[in-house]
C-alpha cells in the first residue's frame, strides 16, 4: 500500500474511532484532501485531522471546512424532507424501507460522517400511483423512470430513488436471491419497515460486490461494512455466510475481511489486497463510466458465450431495451406489448434530442473497447472473487 493510502486511511479511521493518528513531515494534505472529495469522505477526514491535530495547509483546512458546512447543512434538509416524506408515507398506508446510507449514517458515531448523495427507498410497485400523488404534492420533481427505480428530486433538498426492487434486473444472479426484496421486510418502525441485522448486511456487501465488479465503488462503502461489523458484534455470522455462499460472494467476502483487516486493524499487506486497494482508490465514489462500459462488454460475452461482434451487440443493447426493460420504463407497454417499436423509436429520439453528449460519450467508450481490455477486466474480478453469470440455458 503506498503511503498516501495508509496516511489518508488513519485519518478516516481516526475520523471514526475518535483515536490519534499520526502521519509523516511530508504528509501531502493536498493530495489528501482529493482523495476526500473524489471518495465524498470529507466529513470523516474533517473529524480525522482535528482528531489528530494533523497540520494542512490553510487553503485545503478552509476549503474542507467549507465542504463540511455544506454537507453537514444538506443533512439536515434530506433529514427533515425524509421525515416528511415518511410521514406521508404512513398517513397513507404506504409500504417503504429505507436503505443503504439511509439506514447506514445511524450506524455511525455522527450521522454526519455518512455522505448520502441520494435517499433509497424500497416501495411497492402496484402502490406507486399513490406514491406518485404524495411525491408531487410534497413538492418533487419526476426526473425519470428506470428498470428498477422512479427517481424524483426536490431541488437542493432530496433526491430520491424509490426502488421497485433491491437488486437491478440485468444483475441476474444478485436478483434471483433478493427477487423485490419484501420477503426481508421484518418489522415496521415509525421510520418504515426494516431488515434483520443479518439480512441487511447481505444486502448492503451483496450492494458493494455489485458495484465493484460493473463500475467500481469506493472507500465509503468498505467503511460501512467494516463498522457494521464492528457495531453489531453479536450478529448471526453462520447465517450471513451460508446466505453469502448461495449468491456466489463467499471468495469476495474473505477477500473484503483481508482488506479491511489492512486498512483498519493492522493486518499483514498482500499482493491481493494492494491490488485491491489501488482498485479501490482509483474508482472514486461511484466507479467511473468506463469501467461501466467494459463491464457491460464482459456481461454480453459471458451471456453469449462469444467475443463475435461484440461492439454491435452493445450498441444494440442500448439502442433496443429488452421487452421487459421497456416495460418498466414505459408500463404501458404490458398491454399493448405491440408498441414497442414506437417507444423504441421515441426512447432513440429522446435520447438524441436531450442527451447527445452522454450518448457520444459512451459511443467512445464502446469504440475504445477490446478483447484484451475485457478479458482483462475478467481477470482483475475473477482474482478478487468476482464473475458475471454465465449464458442460461
Amino acid at each position: 500500500m503506498e503511503k498516501l493510502q495508509r496516511e489518508f486511511l488513519s485519518i478516516l479511521k481516526s475520523g471514526l474511532t475518535g483515536e490519534k493518528t499520526e502521519v509523516s513531515v511530508t504528509f501531502d494534505s493536498i493530495e489528501a484532501l482529493k482523495l476526500a472529495v473524489k471518495h465524498k469522505v470529507e466529513v470523516l477526514f474533517y473529524y480525522g485531522i482535528k482528531n489528530s491535530g494533523i497540520y494542512t495547509e490553510p487553503e485545503v483546512w478552509e476549503i474542507l471546512r467549507e465542504r463540511v458546512i455544506d454537507i453537514k447543512a444538506k443533512q439536515v434538509r434530506q433529514d427533515t424532507a425524509c421525515k416528511e416524506l415518511y410521514e406521508k408515507f404512513r398517513e397513507n398506508n404506504i409500504s417503504f424501507m429505507p436503505l443503504k446510507g439511509a439506514v447506514m449514517k445511524n450506524i455511525y458515531p455522527k450521522a454526519d460522517m455518512r455522505y448520502m448523495g441520494d435517499v433509497d427507498i424500497l416501495i411497492k410497485d402496484e402502490q406507486y400511483p399513490v406514491i406518485k400523488e404524495i411525491m408531487t404534492e410534497q413538492g418533487y420533481s419526476f426526473k425519470v423512470e428506470n428498470s428498477h427505480d422512479y427517481v424524483w428530486e426536490k431541488e437542493d433538498v432530496l433526491y430520491a430513488e424509490l426502488h421497485k426492487e433491491l437488486v437491478p434486473l440485468y444483475n441476474r444472479d444478485y436478483h434471483a436471491y433478493f427477487n423485490d426484496g419484501w420477503k426481508l421486510a421484518k418489522t415496521e418502525t415509525e421510520n418504515g419497515f426494516v431488515m434483520s441485522d443479518e439480512d441487511f448486511f447481505i444486502y448492503i456487501f451483496t450492494h458493494l460486490a455489485n458495484h465493484y465488479r460493473n463500475s467500481g465503488i469506493g472507500i465509503k462503502h468498505f467503511i460501512d461494512i467494516w463498522l457494521f461489523i464492528k457495531e453489531k458484534p453479536d450478529i448471526d455470522k453462520e447465517y450471513i455466510e451460508n446466505e453469502i455462499r448461495k449468491i456466489g460472494l463467499f471468495d469476495f467476502i474473505r477477500n473484503v475481511a483481508d482488506l479491511l483487516s489492512v486498512w483498519f486493524e493492522d493486518g499483514e499487506e498482500t499482493e491481493k489486497t494492494d491490488f485491491m486497494t489501488n482498485w479501490i482508490f482509483s474508482k472514486g465514489a461511484y466507479g467511473n463510466p468506463m469501467n461501466i462500459s467494459t463491464s457491460m462488454a464482459l456481461r454480453k460475452v459471458k451471456d453469449s458465450g462469444t467475443e463475435q461482434g461484440l461492439k454491435a451487440r452493445l450498441y444494440l443493447k442500448r439502442l433496443f431495451l429488452p421487452y421487459k426493460n421497456m416495460c418498466r420504463q414505459y408500463p404501458v407497454l404490458r398491454k399493448a406489448p405491440y408498441l414497442l417499436p414506437v417507444f423504441w423509436a421515441a426512447r432513440i429520439t429522446k435520447a438524441l434530442l436531450f442527451k447527445r453528449d452522454r450518448i457520444m460519450g459512451e459511443k467512445e467508450r464502446i469504440d475504445g473497447l477490446d478483447k484484451e481490455k475485457v478479458e482483462e477486466y475478467r481477470k482483475n474480478l475473477d482474482y478478487v472473487g468476482l464473475d458475471f453469470p454465465e449464458k442460461e440455458e
